[in-house]
């Protein structure tokens, strides 16, 4: 179509030679929009016809014009058979549009997210649930966008918020505070994060893919800088022996994070700060594990049962040192057992 004497390029497709799009039996062409740029675009289409029998469905094309005459459009509507669509349009779940997507134009997006967290029933859901439900479902709806198009911060600030309060509180909006801070939530596993994806960095690496190769700005830019060092008890909570909601209340433990009531003082929900096992002291990370007299005589029947001395006080210490042993895997499973339950 490009070589037939009166195409022109749309301007934006000229330097890439882009005449058409193609995906399954979906066709997008560009033009110019002048009137012999556009006939001979119908006449590929009836080349096309005369070579392999398929004919365009006029009942499910459109033709879209941006910054040309109205009538030119009208009159090349009524030569085609084809309807004039309007800007923006929806293809493959995703708006197409002239302009820069507006924050109007995302919001569908947040909408729809919002939508699967209430048809979820996540205030059910375990912690560890929800971060599956993250990374798998609300992260796809994300990422799908992501690959197309620049996200608007703003936007970008919303999904955060959304994600934030659905992993803690079980919905999507919420003001209560969080656990541990999203910055720390979106590390890798390796670096003491819960390897969930970094939504704006993703965004920018999803759409940067198409233009990166030798001697560009993106290929070349270094992510060593946006890396954490590595925690040495990693191997501690993440290992396959493990159950996982255990493991998401052993990663709380390890970074003091657990809703303990000196927490839950100092946030505003609640005055009573006494220790609910023992009865004895203020409930605290240091108390519950282990200097409540309660936990201190559940760690004393776990080390009679596996025969082992693992110590009250200094415990963590003693955990971290523990990651080095493959054979202990079975026992660092009992003690996150332990925590859990306590």
């Amino acid at each position: 179509m490009k070589d037939i004497d009166g195409f022109k390029h749309h301007p934006l497709c000229k330097r890439m030679n882009l005449t058409h799009l193609c995906f399954a039996d979906d066709l997008l062409v560009f033009c110019r929009g002048d009137w012999d740029s556009m006939i001979v675009s119908i006449r590929a289409f009836n080349t096309f016809l005369a070579a392999f029998g398929l004919k365009i469905n006029k009942q499910k094309s459109n033709v879209y014009g941006n910054g040309m005459p109205r009538e030119i459009l009208e009159k090349f509507a009524l030569v085609s058979g084809l309807k004039i669509g309007t800007l923006p349009f929806k293809y493959l779940g995703v708006r197409i549009s002239a302009k820069k997507l507006s924050v109007l134009d995302c919001n569908i997006l947040v909408e729809r997210i919002v939508d699967r967290i209430r048809a979820l029933g996540a205030k059910k859901l375990s912690y560890t649930s929800r971060l599956v439900m993250i990374k798998s479902v609300l992260g796809a709806l994300h990422s799908y966008w992501a690959r197309i198009y620049i996200i608007p911060t703003c936007i970008m600030t919303k999904l955060e918020s959304i994600c934030i309060n659905f992993l803690w509180k079980g919905q999507a909006l919420s003001h209560s505070p969080t656990l541990v801070a999203w910055d720390r939530v979106c590390l890798p596993k390796t670096q003491g994060g819960l390897g969930v994806c970094d939504l704006r960095r993703w965004n920018v690496a999803a759409v940067g893919r198409g233009v990166a190769g030798p001697g560009n700005v993106f290929a070349g830019s270094r992510i060593d800088s946006l890396q954490a060092p590595a925690v040495t008890w990693y191997n501690c909570i993440w290992n396959s022996i493990h159950v996982p909601k255990q493991q998401f209340i052993g990663w709380l433990w390890i970074q003091g994070r657990l809703l303990t009531k000196d927490r839950l003082r100092s946030i505003g929900i609640s005055s009573d700060t006494q220790c609910e096992l023992c009865g004895d002291a203020a409930e605290s990370h240091e108390h519950l594990f282990f200097g409540c007299e309660y936990s201190q005589r559940c760690l004393q029947l776990v080390n009679g049962w596996c025969h082992s001395s693992i110590p009250a006080q200094q415990l963590m210490d003693w955990w971290i040192g523990l990651s080095q042993f493959d054979h202990k895997d079975v026992l660092v499973a009992v003690i996150l057992a332990l925590i859990y339950h306590i």
